[in-house]
C-alpha cells in the first residue's frame, strides 16, 4: 500500500510539473475584412484564416506572463511587423518601419 501511494504521488507531481501546451485564438477586423487569428504557444508562426488562405506571420519575439500575452510577428513584406495582443485586451497593431498604421479590433 505505501509503495503504491508513493506511486500516485510520483505520477500526480510529474502531471502538475509538465508544461500545458495551449493555443489563442480569436476574430479580428480590418477595414476590409474579418479574419481568423490562431497562435499555438511555442509555435514559429501565428495562422491567419487556417481554413481557408492559410496566411503565415513569422513570430519574432513573446511577451508572455500573468498579466500580458503578446506575440511580435513579421509580415512578410518589408518594414513591416504586427503586434498581436491577446491579454489584457485583444488587438492586432500593425506597423510599418516602426509607425502604427493601423489598428484592428478584436473579439474571442
Amino acid at each position: 500500500m505505501r509503495l503504491a501511494r508513493g506511486l500516485i504521488v510520483t505520477w500526480f507531481s510529474w502531471i502538475l510539473c509538465v508544461p500545458m501546451a495551449f493555443a489563442e485564438e480569436m476574430i479580428c477586423k480590418n477595414p476590409g475584412r474579418e479574419y481568423y487569428l490562431v497562435y499555438h504557444q511555442s509555435d514559429p508562426t501565428v495562422l491567419i484564416n487556417p481554413d481557408s488562405d492559410n496566411a503565415e506571420w513569422r513570430v519574432l519575439s513573446v511577451l508572455f506572463d500573468d498579466r500580458q500575452h503578446i506575440v511580435v510577428a513579421d509580415l512578410g513584406q518589408p518594414g513591416m511587423t504586427a503586434q498581436v495582443h491577446f491579454r489584457p485586451y485583444r488587438m492586432v497593431e500593425i506597423f510599418s518601419t516602426g509607425e502604427l498604421v493601423q489598428t484592428d479590433g478584436c473579439r474571442s
